[in-house]
């Protein structure tokens, strides 16, 4: 029961004293990390959540997913036996993974609203926009390499999302955050320590295209240069 309510974002006054300690036990003890991530929260917790899609909840694997997440690592592949269900080689299906990426996305990053977001102190209720960019979209890199997803469709989908958002009225920093994660090649870990990834950028394993990156780099410059 403890597990089931960290791990549910409530308004409601508990009547109790919360002893997240003990509901942490209560978590590893069910495997519930889920419910853990919440607890946890900012950075860190941002970094469990995505684990816990990509692993598809094998808590067994969720350290070398954690690596892979944050840039440590990119031998890593999970796997999962799935059903095709798609019409053509050419189609993207959109799993209930990708759409959990899709929500953390839209509220960790195109909800930013303060320049202090960016590189914050990881705390419960502190989670950097660019951060959770590249943590997230990592996470989707994974998901359609693990259920052999089509390079370019996957990119094509991800990117009208993208987009489509951008557009939207006060995105100045969640532009901002997806241009520092996708056209920059380094990146802030859990310590707070820059770590340079490989060859490729963030885009480029995504299968993004030139004109979309040149489009959020142009309006992403004002906001971007505020903040970096």
């Amino acid at each position: 029961m403890s597990c089931y309510l960290a791990g549910r974002p409530t308004s409601d006054e508990t009547g109790f004293t919360f002893d997240s300690a003990s509901v942490m036990k209560q978590c590893a003890l069910m495997g519930n990390i889920g419910a853990a991530a919440y607890l946890i929260g900012g950075n860190d917790g941002i970094i469990l959540k995505c684990a816990n899609i990509i692993t598809y909840g094998d808590a067994s694997r969720i350290q070398e997913a954690e690596e892979y997440l944050v840039g440590r690592r990119d031998d890593v592949y999970f796997t999962k036996k799935i059903v095709n269900r798609k019409s053509s080689a050419d189609d993207f299906l959109l799993t209930e993974g990708h759409c959990e990426i899709l929500r953390y996305l839209d509220k960790c990053v195109f909800n930013a609203r303060k320049y202090g977001e960016f590189l914050s102190v990881s705390t419960r209720g502190n989670i950097d926009p660019a951060f959770a960019s590249r943590v997230c979209l990592r996470a989707w890199l994974s998901l359609c390499r693990s259920e052999k997803a089509p390079h370019s469709a996957s990119g094509q989908w991800l990117e009208n999302w993208l987009e489509e958002n951008m557009q939207k009225d006060g995105k100045v920093l969640a532009r901002a955050a997806l241009t520092h994660c996708l056209l920059w090649t380094e990146i802030r870990n859990i310590n707070n320590e820059k770590t340079v990834l490989a060859e490729s950028l963030v885009a480029e394993s995504l299968g993004l295209s030139s004109r979309f990156l040149v489009m959020i780099a142009k309006k992403a410059s004002h906001g971007l240069l505020s903040v970096v």
